[in-house]
């Protein structure tokens, strides 16, 4: 007779998968996918002084962890447990721009990543 699998079963099996989803989808609800190329506010809470959010753009997700690039160049493993350290970035903090009090992101992290693209592109005191 055919026997109908259970949600645990399922889940038992492929553990970290359902929890790399799960946390993901905690995250990102207004995302349905996370992509290669999007931008995400990465916190790596170091525990230092000053801890603040870096920005980063995600290379790979499909490989059962989440690989990203942050601004200064480091390459970053997010495992399933730690996808709540990601969040996504607003688009006016993904290139900039003039006027902070138009950043969606307005806060430390993204007034932070604005000056740090201002500065890459001379735009510094304009």
């Amino acid at each position: 007779m055919y026997k109908r699998r259970g949600v645990e079963d399922v889940y038992e099996k492929d553990h970290g998968k359902w929890a790399l989803l799960r946390n993901v989808n905690q995250v990102f609800q207004h995302h349905h996918t996370l992509l290669p190329g999007d931008y995400v506010w990465l916190d790596l809470k170091t525990g230092r002084e000053f801890d603040v959010p870096v920005g980063a753009i995600v290379k790979l997700c499909d490989s059962g962890q989440i690989q990203v690039v942050d601004d200064e160049g480091n390459e970053h493993w997010i495992s399933p447990q730690n996808a709540t350290n990601i969040k996504p970035m607003h688009p006016t903090s993904i290139h900039g721009v003039e006027d902070m009090i138009r950043l969606g992101d307005l806060n430390e992290a993204g007034i932070l990543r604005n000056l740090l693209i201002r500065y890459h592109e001379n735009l510094i005191y304009q």
